[in-house]
């Protein structure tokens, strides 16, 4: 049995919107190195002063939840899943369309590159995580392909070199908020607002000048990540996870006829290929290919698609 003390405490209980309700719920919840309530009261604060974000912009839900679940219950690694196999095995996952971005942002063949996993990493360059992370290198050494992140260090290239430095991030002493903006803002003015959210945080000094803000907080940035930000992130007053089909996207797709298993698979293995309104045929991860869309524009691009990458 575990500690009452160890799981989600819910200050305001998720509800979902009434069926008529046209706007989005958009997660967001703080990174382990910037949570605290100066970075909460930053964020909220923005909302509180701002005429039109404050008469557009409820808060829909209000949680910590403690590091030791988060450990307990690997709700890190499940988040990140579909980014694990190639974090672990690097050049073993790649598409065929992913060897050809390769190729061509670098301009070596694929099979003579040195592309390692950045858990393969650790070991065979003997970096530890946080420094595998904050190795600057300049832009031309990055690639994001299929929402798979790839760094050029020295004459290796490292898939993923993020992710063991935000498992080790996620620790029994470390827990965060989470939060639900329920907006009906205009997609240009909600931008605007995180815009408004990160000058605040510089303000402050919570963040640097050269600090994305993706490192203080995070935000969904579509409708599947607005579900996929729902699992191990959602949970009742008793601790027990929310009900998938309790959100409003969620809802939209089963009205539609999208069962729950395909919804799951799609979150697990979001990279897929599209087949365009020109008949054109795309490749992407889902997450990526809907960033910023309406419902009924995730939902008729999801429908395209024609073929899945399953990694087993």
């Amino acid at each position: 049995m575990c500690n009452e003390s160890s799981l989600p405490t819910v200050i305001i209980p998720f509800q979902p919107p009434d069926d008529d309700f046209v706007g989005l719920d958009v997660f967001v919840y703080l990174r382990p190195e910037t949570n605290g309530v100066i970075t909460e009261s930053t964020l909220l604060g923005v909302i509180e002063k701002h005429p039109e974000y404050k008469a557009n912009v409820q808060l829909a839900y209000l949680a910590n939840i403690p590091g030791e679940f988060i450990t307990r219950e690997r709700i890190i690694e499940y988040h990140y899943i579909y980014k694990l196999p190639f974090a672990k095995h690097g050049k073993k996952h790649f598409t065929p369309y992913m060897k050809v971005r390769f190729e061509e942002r670098f301009g070596i063949p694929f099979a003579d590159a040195r592309i390692l996993g950045a858990f393969e990493a650790l070991d065979l360059l003997d970096m530890d995580s946080e420094a595998m992370f904050h190795t600057w290198v300049d832009e031309s050494d990055l690639l994001n392909v299929d929402c798979q992140s790839i760094k050029r260090v020295g004459e290796v290239f490292i898939v993923n070199y993020d992710i063991p430095a935000i498992l080790e991030r996620y620790q029994a002493g470390t827990d965060i908020a989470v939060m639900i903006f329920r907006s009906t803002l205009s997609r240009d003015a909600f931008h605007g607002m995180i815009g408004e959210m990160e000058h605040c945080l510089r303000e402050c000094g919570i963040l640097d000048r050269n600090t994305p803000s993706s490192r203080a907080f995070h935000y969904s940035r579509g409708p599947f990540e607005q579900i996929r930000d729902a699992r191990g992130h959602l949970f009742n007053p008793n601790g027990a996870p929310v009900d998938m089909r309790q959100l409003q996207f969620c809802k939209f797709l089963l009205s539609r006829g999208v069962r729950c298993p395909e919804i799951e698979k799609a979150l697990h293995f979001p990279i897929m290929r599209f087949k365009t309104p020109d008949g054109s045929i795309v490749e992407d991860c889902l997450y990526n290919y809907t960033y910023d869309d309406s419902y009924e524009e995730a939902y008729r691009k999801f429908s395209s698609a024609i073929s899945q990458y399953i990694i087993g």
